[in-house]
């Protein structure tokens, strides 16, 4: 097993958007009123600095292929035989998180074209997309039990840019979604393409955000660490148009599955490590 730190090998480009998506609140209309809903607009300048111990991954080599799945919301990628997978294959530890967390899915968040699908904001700014990689406390037994735990979820966020090159995993997704294009159809993928994006995490130490957060979909369950990296993925502009050709149950193309922005209610925003870099840099 090999511990990594992260790293993004990244293309950084910020646009700003002030309009919400109007097809996904009408697929998903419950918005609960909670108090620590995600997502929210990140102000930098507002952030408390910390100092954490390091954000790291374990990540085993694994030979078994993956599960690419339209779930008729979005792609997600899972490991297969879930039952069956030792969770220690794939852990999250340090940063702001208590204790271990193991792998469950990731999985994407866009935008209806000319549209930015990102769903948090850093300052305003927005992208064309939005990389979750959901782990679970395994002080719990499975997801489900994780739900109801304090703290049971933690979420790693990455923004999608679109760019004139891409990375993997997003790269193989996007050829591998015309296989998927129907609800509830699935396909197998290499893991180690599937799992690259943490393996780019493994040389320095990038910056990043943390607050008190919650699920962003059903059942929007506020027990979720989020843990936001500023620093955008690239993309290509062909592989978004890709993913909005996928089928919902029902409802046409998912041509759009990002939550609006929620109230911050006077949550802590923490930042560890350095500044954000510019686009210059």
């Amino acid at each position: 097993m090999v511990a990594v730190g992260f790293i993004f090998l990244v293309f950084v480009v910020s646009v700003r958007c002030e309009r919400a998506s109007p097809g996904w609140p009408e697929e998903l209309p419950y918005f609960p009123k909670g108090r620590r809903q995600s997502p929210i607009n990140i102000v930098p300048e507002e952030a408390v600095p910390r100092q954490l111990p390091p954000l790291t991954i374990q990540v085993a080599d694994l030979d078994e292929k993956v599960d690419l799945k339209n779930d008729g919301h979005t792609l997600t990628v899972t490991l297969r035989n879930e039952n069956k997978v030792h969770p220690a294959e794939i852990n999250l530890r340090g940063g702001p998180l208590s204790g271990l967390y193991t792998f469950n899915n990731y999985h994407l968040h866009w935008g209806d074209v000319g549209e930015l699908g990102s769903e948090h904001a850093i300052d305003g700014v927005k992208f064309q997309g939005e990389m979750h990689g959901v782990f679970y406390s395994l002080q719990c037994d499975n997801m489900a039990s994780a739900l109801k735990y304090p703290d049971g979820i933690a979420v790693l966020s990455m923004f999608l840019e679109e760019a004139n090159c891409s990375c993997e995993p997003i790269a193989t997704i996007s050829k591998l979604a015309k296989q998927v294009k129907e609800p509830g159809s699935s396909v197998q993928m290499n893991s180690s393409l599937a799992l690259e994006w943490m393996q780019h995490l493994q040389r320095n130490e990038e910056m990043y955000f943390t607050y008190p957060g919650s699920l962003t979909t059903k059942p929007f369950s506020e027990n979720v660490i989020f843990i936001v990296f500023p620093k955008p993925l690239p993309v290509r502009r062909e592989e978004m148009d890709e993913f909005r050709t996928l089928q919902s149950h029902g409802h046409g193309p998912i041509r759009s599955n990002w939550r609006r922005l929620q109230a911050k209610n006077k949550r802590p925003v923490a930042v560890v490590g350095s500044k954000i870099p510019s686009s210059n840099e």
